[in-house]
């Protein structure tokens, strides 16, 4: 599914919930994703309790897209943001985990992170996907599921 069915996809869904919003898509440069961005006049709607009404509506964003690929085609990655609520939020991963990239650099060793969603867990795989010194991995399960940041040497 492309991108432009992706945002014609929300515009239906926000117009059959009655949502007053418009939806651009931006290529974010840092985290080689696009960022499909709804500017809603009642933003906390779509957002929820920490953002979970935005995690649901996002996860079913994915999974219509997810549906409309051709069996061995690839999945194709976006984040829905709401009036910048999700740049925040990586901002702030992003934070927490260039601390912990740095001490796994600094004492040469793995480090993990807080256990976090599958979402957050994708952002910060993508941060560090073209590092050739730090690699990530998820262990856990559940709720418990975490990142793994590991320092490698050449």
């Amino acid at each position: 599914m492309t991108l432009d069915n992706i945002k014609k996809t929300i515009e239906k869904m926000l117009k059959f919930m009655n949502m007053e919003a418009e939806v651009s898509v931006v290529d974010d440069e840092e985290l080689h994703l696009p960022f499909l961005n709804i500017s809603a006049k009642e933003p906390n709607l779509l957002i929820g309790y920490k953002g979970e009404t935005l995690m649901a509506f996002s996860h079913v964003i994915k999974r219509i897209a997810d549906k409309e690929v051709a069996e061995g085609d690839e999945k194709s990655s976006f984040i829905v943001d709401v009036n910048g609520y999700q740049k925040k939020r990586i901002n702030e991963i992003k934070d927490r985990a260039t601390i912990l990239v740095e001490r796994a650099r600094y004492y040469k060793s793995s480090v993990e992170m807080d256990p976090m969603s599958p979402y957050e867990r994708m952002i910060v795989h993508s941060l560090y996907a073209e590092d050739s010194h730090i690699r990530t991995s998820s262990t856990g399960f559940g709720k418990e599921r975490r990142i793994v940041i590991e320092y490698v040497e050449e």
